[in-house]
């Protein structure tokens, strides 16, 4: 007596294993954050959300990705009044922004979306400029 062997089991292997492998590099993703940092400031650490801590006339609103394991490419959107001190490119992991001080409190958000082959991913972090008036915070 001749078994049959069901080629479904055998053909859903291999779509996954094929799926599995061409998904090269584009496995890196997902450990990765988006961090910012607010210079003048105490701290040269990044963090998923900043704030100013201490008046100036304008500040550099630092983002850059944290975490990668591979190299990515980057699709950056940022709010277009501010300008750019450095980055902000397909081809680097940081965004630097130019922020102006003042009586006025400032709201910074900015979003990447990394690209490792055909994967993608999309991180976004939030600086708020607290607006300071004689050295206090308004």
């Amino acid at each position: 007596m001749m078994r049959r062997i069901s080629v479904l089991p055998i053909a859903l292997a291999t779509v996954v294993a094929g799926s599995l492998i061409n998904a090269g590099s584009g496995w890196a993703l997902g450990a990765e954050g988006l961090g910012c940092r607010v210079l003048p400031g105490s701290t040269n650490t990044f963090s998923p959300n900043c704030s100013n801590n201490q008046p100036a006339s304008s500040y550099e609103v630092d983002f850059a990705v944290q975490g990668e394991t591979a190299p990515s490419t980057y699709n950056w959107s940022r709010p277009t009044r501010y300008a750019v001190v450095s980055g902000c490119s397909s081809s680097t992991n940081w965004c630097y922004l130019s922020v102006p001080g003042g009586s006025i409190d400032r709201s910074v958000t900015v979003s990447v979306t990394l690209t490792q082959g055909a994967a993608s991913e999309t991180l976004t972090s939030h600086a708020t400029i607290t607006a300071y008036c004689n050295g206090q915070p308004c």
